[in-house]
């Protein structure tokens, strides 16, 4: 083919050829640079070994030959699946069908390399994604779009990098590929935006990773991009940073290559001095590492330098020593160029008989390749349909089968389920059976216990009656006690009042006779308090809450310790106002302030005082029934609730404890409370705070010295 923009065959295509190109470049490299040499591999391969172990050395075998010798390649890589398909190694057989497809789309023949691909992605068994996997969807990708469906390859690479394209990812190399496809693709396309876009995202991976001539490669395929749409300043830039790292690390084959392009950029830009330079630096690498293509491709490219600079004897010696080097090589197509640039010279320094005749020389080696080129098209295509035509057979072959698979199934199938009729029916029966046994057994329970509920509920019935008969028993017992035996205390108390103020009585009988009438009110009033507790606990009190009058109330439960406070020589200071309504049950109240009057004066020695206190803040009487008594520790006061310590009074006055556990359970049922403070010989303070029945004005409290 012929070369019409005077760059090397490899760029003369746009970019689909020159993303192929480079796409191997990288795969080819490193297989060889990884591969053990030929000669160990080949005498390992004399020694008894197991099938896997001999199936890796042909495989390694196959990578070696594959830069210098395809057949060989093929050879070794066939044998490596045979021996894999004999060890039943699946993924040992992956590999080799991956590098049998990779061989075949190095050659060009992308249509025999899909099967192979499809074939190791089918077997590929690791259960999650990996390197091998990946790159065989990148060389399907390649080989698709190499067969010229570049709508399917960029199918194929947008779904790579949807599952690969990770931030933890490490497949630097292998997404590098599938970037630089999408690039190819993109610039087919001539979508140009996107195509930078992804030959950008190439090296910014390739400088991710540790491959230094993976970088390179980003390079000088970025650099060819940048030449394909005339960017040719940043595309000569490229080259530049690939020539340095191919230099640093001695990548000797890559520097002629990049060499050859950045004397075609100088070209392009008229530098022609400049290509020069490089192209002639070329031809000295060339020909120490004897690259016959290479070296009569750049001593072509030297001619065209000079010729454009006008100096054309000095072109056709370089043109005449391009075609001594393609005499000696199968690459027709350069021959033929060379051929084209030596009859443009002889035309320019005159020699025309000469021209005409290497002209017509080209013109024939032209259609001959022509030819050929037309030939391989016609091949390409042929195989292609045979390929096909073989897939479509098998393809109706496996229908068959599954069509064949599919009725035997669908027979096993109806066989299973008329077992599974039969079964079901056999199940149903028992299950009838088993629920009439079942709800036979539930009816004799359910008589069974509804007899039992019937005899317990008969004997509920008759402890009721017992329990009512007590309850009667218990309400018959609190009515003689609080008749038959207080009300004969309570007259025996008035008789006593009476003997002891009669004044015809002697003066000796005073003094028993006024002990006789204390003991007799400390037994009432312990009667009172046990007919109230016990009346509280075991009946309760039906609690009837209305606006009583506080001070009448205090002056009402006074008058039953005028006696006591006048024996005790007891001060009462009394200042509870008129007219303070408080919202409370009229019997609980009476209970309460007797029980706190009686300890009050209880525990208070002779000459002291009680003082009675009333103030309202927010809707709230708070009484206070303040003595000098002998008060109560700490510790007393902390078992006041739950276990009161019973004490005798100041003249030994028997007590039960019960007094304040009484005070407390009233006026919790009537929503008022009680609190009780204290000081050792310094008197204690109760204060009840109770709901007021209706607002009165603030009753202001006087300090008064109690001594």
């Amino acid at each position: 083919m012929i070369a019409t923009d005077s760059r090397p065959f490899w760029l003369s295509q746009r970019s689909s050829g020159l993303g192929v190109l480079l796409c191997f470049g990288l795969l080819a490299t490193d297989a060889f640079a990884q591969s053990p040499a030929i000669g160990p591999l080949k005498a390992d391969l004399g020694q008894p070994q197991p099938d896997s172990v001999r199936a890796s050395r042909y495989l390694a075998l196959g990578e070696a030959f594959l830069q210098f010798q395809f057949d060989s390649s093929l050879h070794y890589f066939r044998q490596s699946i045979a021996l894999s398909k004999r060890g039943n190694k699946s993924r040992l057989l992956s590999r080799g069908y991956l590098k049998l497809g990779y061989a075949y789309l190095r050659q060009g023949a992308a249509a025999r390399s899909l099967p192979n691909l499809r074939e190791a992605e089918r077997l590929q068994s690791s259960p999650s994604p990996d390197s091998t996997h990946l790159e065989i969807r990148v060389l399907t990708a390649i080989a698709t779009r190499s067969q010229g469906n570049y709508p399917r390859g960029l199918q194929l690479c947008l779904g790579i990098l949807r599952d690969y394209e990770l931030p933890h990812v490490p497949y630097y190399r292998q997404l590098g590929m599938a970037y630089t496809e999408l690039g190819v693709i993109y610039d087919h396309l001539h979508q140009n935006d996107k195509a930078l876009v992804y030959h950008r995202k190439r090296l910014a991976f390739s400088k991710k990773g540790t491959n230094r001539r993976d970088l390179l490669l980003a390079h000088i395929n970025l650099g060819a991009f940048y030449s394909n749409i005339h960017r040719l300043t940043e595309a000569g830039q490229q080259y530049q940073y690939a020539l340095t790292i191919a230099r640093r690390y001695g990548y000797t084959g890559d520097i002629t290559s990049i060499l050859t392009n950045l004397g075609d950029l100088a070209n392009q830009r008229h530098r022609f001095d400049e290509a020069i330079s490089y192209h002639t630096e070329n031809v000295r690498m060339a020909k120490q590492a004897v690259e016959s293509e290479v070296l009569g491709w750049n001593l072509l490219m030297l001619a065209r330098d000079y010729q454009a600079l006008h100096r054309y004897p000095t072109a056709l010696a370089y043109v005449n020593r391009a075609m001594v080097v393609y005499q000696t090589s199968p690459s027709a197509d350069e021959f033929q160029q060379a051929l084209t640039t030596k009859g443009q010279l002889l035309v320019q320094t005159g020699q025309y008989r000469q021209a005409l005749r290497v002209v017509q020389e080209a013109q024939a080696l032209k259609d001959s390749l022509m030819g050929l080129d037309k030939q391989k098209a016609i091949a390409d295509v042929q195989a292609a349909y045979d390929l096909e035509r073989k897939q479509s057979q098998i393809a109706l072959l496996n229908k068959n089968l599954l069509i064949q698979k599919q009725a035997g199934q669908t027979m096993q199938l109806q066989l299973t389920l008329a077992q599974q009729q039969r079964l079901l029916s056999l199940i149903a029966a028992l299950g009838m059976a088993l629920l009439l046994v079942l709800g036979y057994f539930i009816y004799r329970k359910q008589q069974k216990v509804k007899r039992l509920l019937q005899q317990q509920t008969d004997e509920i019935t008759r402890q009721a009656s017992q329990l009512a008969d007590l309850n009667g028993m218990k309400d018959k017992l609190f009515s003689l006690i609080s008749h038959d035996l207080r009300s004969p205390v309570a007259h025996l108390k008035h008789n006593f009042r009476g003997l002891r103020t009669n004044t015809d009585m002697a003066p000796a009988l005073q003094e028993p006779l006024g002990r006789l009438e204390n003991q007799i009110d400390r037994v009432l009033d312990l009667l009172t308090n046990l007919l109230d507790w016990s009346y509280s606990q075991l009946k309760g009190f039906q609690t009837h809450l209305q606006p009583i009058d506080l001070a009448d109330t205090i002056a009402e439960t006074l008058s039953q310790f005028a006696d006591s406070l006048r024996q005790k020589n007891i001060g009462l200071i009394n200042q509870i106002p008129e007219n303070v309504q408080v919202q409370a049950d009229k019997h609980q109240l009476h209970s309460i302030l007797r029980n706190l009057l009686s300890n009050a004066i209880k525990f208070t020695p002779s000459g002291g005082f009680i003082r009675l206190v009333v103030r309202l803040n927010d809707g709230q009487v708070e009484l206070m029934v303040q003595d000098t008594g002998i008060g109560m520790s700490e510790e007393q006061l902390s078992r006041l609730a739950t276990n009161p310590h019973v004490r005798a009074g100041t003249q030994d006055e028997p007590g039960t404890g019960l007094g304040l556990q009484l005070c407390r359970d009233l006026l919790a049922r009537q929503g008022s409370t009680l609190v009780v403070t204290s000081q050792i010989d310094k008197g204690t303070k109760v204060r009840i705070r109770m709901p007021a029945a209706a607002t009165v004005p603030e009753v202001a409290i006087v300090p008064v010295s109690l001594g």
